[in-house]
């Protein structure tokens, strides 16, 4: 059984039994083939007030990769804000603040390596593969931010 859930920041996961992930439908729709995002739009629903809830599920951001090597990429993902928790010191001052992101399942990142959106720096602290099959379709990034 697969379960649809609109989240309070516009994006609309899917959840699927037996997965410790909710994924991004639109993700999840690209790896089963389609492309565009008026084919995934219309294959989800041809009703307009149902296409049109879809759009913050389009949305994704430019998100730059730099690897413990030191070489870097470019790339696009989702990484909903407000999505950072935030613990502070006795003072009020931010210790330690995560994040998740959710990536296209085809890049090649580790634990350590450092990701900028929305001109903010952040460590991947953890990943988490989504697959459909024996194919990868997702990552689930769990970020620590850097530039506190």
């Amino acid at each position: 059984k697969l379960e649809l859930v609109l989240k309070e920041d516009g994006l609309i996961v899917a959840r699927i039994p037996g997965s410790p992930v909710d994924i991004p439908i639109i993700t999840l729709v690209r790896a089963l083939g389609l492309e565009s995002d008026k084919e995934i739009a219309s294959a989800i629903s041809l009703n307009d007030k149902i296409q049109n809830e879809l759009e913050g599920s389009f949305e994704k951001t430019e998100i730059v990769i730099l690897k413990s090597s030191g070489t870097s990429f470019t790339t696009e993902g989702y990484l909903p804000l407000p999505s950072t928790k935030a613990s502070t010191d006795e003072l009020g001052f931010i210790e330690k603040s995560t994040s998740t992101a959710f990536l296209p399942g085809e890049i090649d990142i580790e634990v350590g390596d450092q990701l900028t959106a929305y001109g903010r720096t952040f460590r991947i602290i953890s990943l988490q593969d989504y697959m459909i099959g024996s194919k990868r379709v997702a990552l689930k990034v769990e970020l620590e931010l850097v530039d506190v």
